[in-house]
């Protein structure tokens, strides 16, 4: 009855602050992605120009598909395009039967495969520069082939002009060629990025939250009267982790659940995305254990303050986009950030849309979150912090 008494609290407890808890848990946060999300889509296009390395496969190997590989590698006609057969980031594939599709308007399909360092920005470009290249050359042919007739008459003339400009019209309409892309590796969208680092933050900001509900708890005397009761450390330790982990699952499932709903983020199966909210609220609500066991107040909020300043910097600075240069040290880096196990296990989910390549993070987060609370009940038990 007890359980059922400390869950009915608890609700009703995030219902009245609901209006301030979820702007300053959720919303918040939300406004971040949404803002940092839609000015770096925005500006991408701009930043991203400078440096598209870039293989060419030609299998045609005819006089057209040549002048296109010429084209794409000259830098006085496309000075933001590198061709760099080892550290090249697209692949272009003419196929075999280029230039006999396009000089008899048959459809081909040009593979543009993404690498690892790819964008879908970086891709539309190519392809764009493709599309006109191929539509130029086609528009050529078919003035040609007009002009090839001699000793026409004026009217004869004015149709076949008609005839021209009827079938350039037509070729602008239509899509002559369709550029596939093929991604070997999925990308994430600006807006997939910062959800990812913002649900981070947010998870930071839920322990720090239910960290101080539990604190002012004991500063206004709950403990001491409960000693007064039946009631075992124990229980008492557990009721409140209980309470704890209510409240920071409704909020992250506020966050994940708005953008799903939107499409910018945590599009995989629902089911795994429920399984990763189960397992951050348990992994959450054991560190507020662990901390409320061992550490006062204030001692408290300067760790979390300080771990959250540390994995701010690595997220604004390596992970997601101030300094972007390849090296092993960056990576070191990154691999210290104190988010580094949710970061991956969200990397992994969105993806993929599935939690099959991120069981291990699960499953060291199960083990972080066991340790803490193990810890933290003993500690509980044998003597509290100030008691």
């Amino acid at each position: 009855m007890r359980v059922w008494a400390y869950i009915k609290l608890t609700l009703r407890d995030i219902f009245k602050n609901f209006p301030l808890l979820v702007f300053t848990i959720s919303i918040f946060p939300l406004g971040l992605v949404f803002i940092l999300g839609f000015f770096m889509d925005n500006t991408s296009n701009i930043l991203d120009i400078p440096s598209i390395k870039v293989m060419i496969t030609d299998e045609d190997e005819s006089l057209l598909s040549n002048e296109l590989t010429q084209l794409l590698s000259n830098e006085a006609y496309n000075p933001f395009i590198q061709i760099d057969e080892e550290a090249y980031n697209y692949e272009i594939i003419i196929p075999e039967g280029y230039e006999v599709a396009i000089t008899q308007y048959k459809p081909l399909d040009i593979q543009v495969k993404l690498g690892e360092k790819s964008s879908s920005s970086k891709a539309d470009l190519l392809i764009s520069v493709i599309d006109v290249y191929n539509k130029e050359i086609h528009k050529g042919m078919v003035i040609n082939n007009n002009l090839e007739k001699r000793h026409l008459s004026q009217e004869t003339k004015k149709q076949v002009v008609n005839t021209i400009q009827n079938q350039l019209q037509q070729i602008n309409e239509e899509e002559l060629f369709s550029q596939k892309i093929v991604e070997s590796k999925k990308i994430f969208t600006s807006f997939e990025n910062y959800s990812i680092a913002s649900y981070s933050f947010s998870f930071l900001l839920l322990v720090m939250i239910f960290l101080v509900s539990a604190f002012t708890e004991k500063d206004l005397g709950l403990y001491k009267r409960i000693n007064a009761t039946p009631m075992t450390r124990t229980q008492y330790y557990n009721y409140t982790l209980m309470s704890s982990g209510i409240g920071i699952f409704i909020f992250n499932m506020i966050y994940v659940l708005v953008l799903r709903v939107l499409g910018l983020s945590f599009q995989g199966r629902l089911i795994d995305l429920l399984i990763i909210q189960i397992i951050m609220t348990l992994v959450a609500s054991a560190l507020v254990g662990f901390l409320w066991a061992f550490m006062n107040k204030s001692s408290s909020m300067i760790v979390l303050n300080t771990i959250m300043m540390i994995q701010m910097l690595i997220n604004v600075g390596f992970r997601y986009g101030t300094y972007t240069a390849e090296s092993s040290i960056m990576n070191k880096i990154i691999s210290f950030s104190p988010d580094t196990l949710i970061t991956k296990t969200l990397d992994g989910y969105v993806l993929n849309g599935t939690i099959e390549n991120v069981k291990h993070y699960l499953l060291s987060l199960l083990i972080i979150g066991l340790i803490c609370y193990l810890m933290g009940l003993i500690k509980a038990n044998i003597r509290w912090r100030n008691e």
